[in-house]
């Protein structure tokens, strides 16, 4: 029973440290960084500059702008190798994690058919500079003329559109941290509470 007892509790550990995408419908939650994802169709053809002054409300609720250390670590969050992030290189991510990407934060390019991608700007650091770009990050899955850099590929640039610019089939990577434990680790840490009190009634039975 002792063995039990650990293996829940080494069961729990393991989901602090190795990331877990949980989608909760209209956000996704990364338990390795405690990081609460907006979908990006929720701002799906506004600006950065849109909603920063307050569209949807969703600064006022305590998100952010992603950063680019930021989208590389979430881009990676599957075990995909992002060494290039951020870069124009392309990323080749596994074909069922770019899927899971887009499913779960949202596929921008509905209005397309056939094509499956999600498409944001983040703040790469640059809009407060004389460049006055907003970083572009992109997961997509299958390819077309207009791609991020190729079928199941994962790409973040550090510049790509200006803070004031909307297009229909690009949103923002909005970002804030996860205040409500997730459903997961709860779960997790049940069943060690279980655990122990099995051994206990067994212990004195």
């Amino acid at each position: 029973m002792k063995k039990i007892i650990i293996a829940a509790i080494l069961l729990s550990y393991s989901s602090f440290s190795q990331a877990i995408l949980i989608d909760n419908g209209s956000t996704t939650v990364d338990t390795a960084t405690n990081l609460e994802w907006l979908d990006v169709t929720a701002t799906l053809g506004e600006s950065y500059n849109s909603v920063i002054g307050g569209f949807g409300g969703y600064i006022a609720d305590g998100y952010s702008v992603a950063t680019t250390s930021q989208i590389c670590v979430l881009f990676g969050a599957l075990g995909d190798s992002i060494a290039n992030c951020p870069d124009a290189a392309v990323d080749i991510l596994a074909a069922a994690h770019a899927a899971e990407f887009i499913i779960k934060f949202g596929d921008t390019t509905v209005s397309l058919s056939g094509y499956g991608g999600t498409f944001g700007w983040f703040d790469s650091g640059y809009v407060s500079l004389k460049h006055d770009w907003v970083g572009i990050g992109c997961i997509e899955g299958t390819a077309m003329n207009i791609t991020c850099g190729g079928t199941n590929t994962a790409v973040a640039h550090g510049y790509g559109n200006f803070p004031d610019a909307k297009h229909s089939m690009v949103g923002g990577w909005l970002v804030r941290d996860a205040s409500v434990p997730e459903p997961a680790i709860i779960a997790l840490f049940t069943l060690g509470l279980v655990g122990i009190g099995f051994a206990r009634r067994k212990r004195q039975s």
